[in-house]
């Protein structure tokens, strides 16, 4: 047995499991069909059959990912434990999330912006109405400074 391994590391790196064949599944998972071979058996029967041998299949595709997924761990462990990093491992649907992510928050950001500059914009017609009456070509003008100094002050702070 190698250094740094368990016992139980070894056997899951040193026992190699075959990769099945298309051939191998069918032979190893098909049921004893000598019988079926004399008479076709009903589509309801045929369908059953193409159904649990699927299932079948799933089953022992579920059980090779489980175990390279055990043989994965170990492998990390190890790597961490020899003092290395393992770069994580991000799936196609992650990525498309993360790259959604982004896009919203880009959005957010904007809107928060667009709502902070229509705040700023209220609050300077507020303040003008409490004093003298604007008349609405006044109005146009209050917004456009109001804006232009909100542009400023954006710059101004970063």
């Amino acid at each position: 047995m190698p250094s740094g391994l368990t016992p139980s590391n070894w056997l899951q790196r040193s026992v190699k499991l075959p990769s099945p064949t298309i051939t191998s599944r069918k032979r190893s998972h098909s049921p004893d069909t000598s019988a079926w071979a004399r008479r076709p058996a009903p589509a309801s029967n045929r369908v059953d059959l193409n159904i649990e041998e699927l299932q079948r299949e799933l089953s022992h595709v579920r059980r090779h990912i489980q175990a390279d997924v055990l043989r994965e761990a170990a492998i990390i462990a190890d790597i961490n434990g020899l003092g290395s990093s393992v770069p994580t491992r991000e799936t196609p649907n992650e990525a498309a999330l993360r790259e959604r992510l982004k896009v919203v928050e880009d959005e957010l950001r904007a809107e928060t912006r667009l709502r902070l500059e229509a705040e700023a914009t209220l609050t300077d017609i507020q303040r003008e109405c409490r004093e003298p009456f604007l008349v609405p070509a006044m109005f146009d003008v209050v917004e456009t400074i109001s804006r232009l100094t909100t542009q400023v002050m954006d710059v101004i702070q970063g």
